[in-house]
């Protein structure tokens, strides 16, 4: 006999939108508005469970008390950059609501310092001409074209340090090393890590379509990263990795309701830049590999409370310990020697820089970190560095910048 047939789910027809709440007890109703073109979408129920003890007068015990649940909302976000020819409104470019989640600050650096002339370079530093202001801090994590290197996007410079001085200090160095030249910072939205957790959690809601044009909505509240990752892939002919850079991350919460409703319409329509043609450079020495992770090491805990549904208030970030792991190509000792940077134990900067164009260019920059003795990976056709590093700092020491050039 012939039973109902019902509509089958497809699992590309989903989408996901991301919004960070104004307080701990608030939601924010998302929309289409606040979709995000991510990919690899899932959420898990992290059941709590504990053994019921009571006797039954046989050996047969009953099966577990539930105790409720979090769900855990995990995702990936090819990093791209916003397109636009100017910078957008504050929160607008729906990505760094993700970052600001994980303990970034948006910072929109919307008036460009034109061409001008800098004095007192070296091979890292440059002090910066008039237009500039010399407040402590106000440039770093920023990029810095310098034209003696190359014009834009190809003399583009992560800044790492920046003095009431206006000496700004430089994630590369500079071949040619004049002590004098043009530089200009071109406009950017950039993203810096704050020394301060994120105050508020954010509110998910994933959509999954079926065949018919329906679908299912799920709405999460009080969601904290629990994991948070950079991941840098060279796209190498050599294959490897995906072969983009993305953010990965989880968030865990409450599954505030779901409906049925179709899943709504994202956007593709800004171009995955590919990692080639651009920059690395780790601890001021350009260095061939096929990938860098940044590893924000978020752990957030869940405080109980009975009076809440779930048993306890909405998550708070607890914790985070800042690591990077490197797979890079050996070289010789001459070039770059890790073990020796290893026994200084001193602080070092790294960067990374690709795009396709203006308004889709992403600059990453590491600002310090001391270095691991690394390891040696021999199974491929070329020797590989197996390295990391601890990043000691959270203030300013991560962040990632969109100039328009």
């Amino acid at each position: 006999m012939a039973g109902p047939v019902n509509t089958a789910f497809s699992s590309r027809k989903k989408a996901f939108a991301f919004a960070n709440q104004v307080d701990a007890e608030t939601p924010t109703v998302l929309s289409s508005a606040d979709c995000i073109d991510v990919s690899s979408v899932s959420y898990t129920p992290s059941s709590q469970t504990t053994q019921d003890p009571r006797y039954s007068g046989t050996v047969h015990r009953p099966g577990d008390i539930l105790l409720g649940a979090l769900y855990d909302v995990t995702f990936e976000w090819i990093i791209h950059g916003h397109g636009a020819g100017t910078i957008p409104a504050a929160n607008a470019f729906l990505p760094g609501r993700i970052l600001q989640a994980w303990g970034f600050t948006e910072n929109r650096f919307a008036t460009a310092i034109a061409a001008e002339a800098f004095s007192d370079g070296d091979n890292t530093n440059i002090t910066l001409g008039t237009t500039a202001v010399g407040t402590a801090g106000l440039y770093k994590g920023l990029a810095v074209n310098v034209d003696d290197i190359a014009a834009a996007p190809a003399g583009l410079a992560m800044v790492t340090d920046y003095t009431s001085g206006k000496v700004a200090t430089l994630a590369r160095s500079r071949a040619v090393n004049s002590a004098t030249g043009d530089y200009s910072i071109p406009a950017q939205l950039a993203y810096t890590l704050s020394a301060t957790e994120p105050a508020n959690p954010a509110s998910i809601t994933v959509w999954e379509g079926d065949a018919g044009g329906s679908g299912h909505r799920i709405n999460f509240a009080g969601m904290r990263p629990t994991a948070a990752r950079i991941e840098l892939v060279t796209a190498s002919l050599e294959g490897g990795g995906d072969g983009y850079c993305k953010i990965t991350g989880t968030f865990r919460g409450a599954k505030l309701s779901e409906a049925d409703e179709a899943a709504p319409v994202v956007s593709n329509a800004i171009a995955t830049p590919p990692f080639r043609d651009g920059q690395q450079d780790i601890a001021n020495v350009q260095l061939g590999g096929s990938s860098v992770t940044i590893d924000l090491g978020i752990r957030s805990g869940y405080p109980p409370n009975p009076n809440q549904g779930a048993g306890n208030d909405p998550g708070i970030v607890v914790e985070t310990r800042r690591t990077v792991a490197y797979t890079l190509n050996k070289v010789r000792r001459s070039v770059i020697d890790f073990n020796a940077l290893a026994d200084a134990q001193a602080q070092h900067a790294s960067q990374f820089l690709w795009g396709l164009a203006s308004g889709n260019y992403v600059g990453v920059m590491i600002d310090t970190q001391r270095f691991d003795y690394p390891s040696t990976n021999e199974s491929g056709d070329f020797i590989q560095t197996q390295g990391s590093a601890w990043i000691d700092e959270a203030d300013k020491a991560l962040a990632i910048t969109f100039p328009i050039y």
